[in-house]
């Protein structure tokens, strides 16, 4: 209820000039901050440069990973493709086999 009654006294025009800093935040975070971290968490790993520009562009992590491991590792592994077999099993409990 502490909460409602704070977020009731603010009004828009309270806050609008924040709206140009919060944008550049924003902004740098995704465009320079997550690729930078993602480059260097992928630095000594084997994976190709596409498939590190695409894990700073998109940041997959959490149940959003796991739900498309899962959603495309059975048709992956069906058709060969190395390493997909992996990506079938969750964790147990989780409905994992």
């Amino acid at each position: 209820m502490l909460f409602i009654s704070i977020s009731v006294t603010v009004t828009p025009q309270s806050i609008r000039h924040l709206i140009l800093p919060t944008l550049v935040l924003v902004a740098v975070l995704v465009i320079v901050a997550r690729p930078v971290a993602a480059l260097v968490a992928t630095l000594k790993t084997d994976l190709p440069k596409g498939e590190r520009a695409f894990i700073g562009w998109m940041a997959p992590r959490g149940i959003v990973a796991a739900a498309t491991a899962s959603t495309f590792g059975a048709g992956l592994a069906a058709k060969g493709i190395g390493g997909a077999a992996s990506h079938r099993r969750g964790p147990r409990g989780a409905g994992g086999r």
